[in-house]
């Protein structure tokens, strides 16, 4: 199997896409993630992997928190928006209905459901950081809307 290949295979998984949001001093900001896995029932801890460059990771190191607005079949757009830019050169929630939780961080308003983390443990991996998430709080806002799924070939 060749590279190109096996790259082919790999944009064939499927994911759901998320919000990734998180505060440091004041600061917001929030970025498209498609790698995110609950690792554990009790206590409810999630895995997300956030890229080293992103902004979003800088804060999350900083801070301890972050939140996670899942989006819904209808929001490729706002994925789009919170992937395709970077929260160093633009506030990404401008003219963004958002609420922020009782950890602080931003929550989508128009998200299906989202939940509220503390960093418990993360992993320096290649070009990546795993954080571990304590789910503090979590919600369910549009029972009947549908998870948006990530594709490759969707966005790229």
């Amino acid at each position: 199997m060749t590279e190109k290949n096996y790259q082919e295979i790999i944009n064939m998984t499927t994911n759901g896409v998320y919000v990734i949001g998180s505060k440091n001093k004041g600061i917001i900001n929030g970025m498209t993630c498609a790698w995110l896995t609950q690792i554990s029932f009790e206590p409810m801890l999630i895995a997300v992997s956030i890229d080293k460059s992103h902004y979003t990771s800088e804060l999350i190191k900083k801070s301890g928190v972050f939140s996670v607005s899942i989006l819904s079949e209808s929001q490729k757009d706002i994925a789009k928006h919170f992937g395709f830019q970077s929260g160093k050169n633009v506030n990404k929630f401008n003219n963004i209905k958002y609420e922020i939780s009782s950890n602080g961080v931003p929550i989508l308003k128009d998200c299906i459901a989202y939940l509220d983390c503390k960093v418990v443990n993360f992993f320096d991996i290649a070009n990546r950081i795993l954080f571990i998430g304590e789910v503090l709080s979590a919600g369910l806002k549009q029972k009947e809307s549908r998870p948006l799924i990530y594709r490759y070939y969707d966005y790229f």
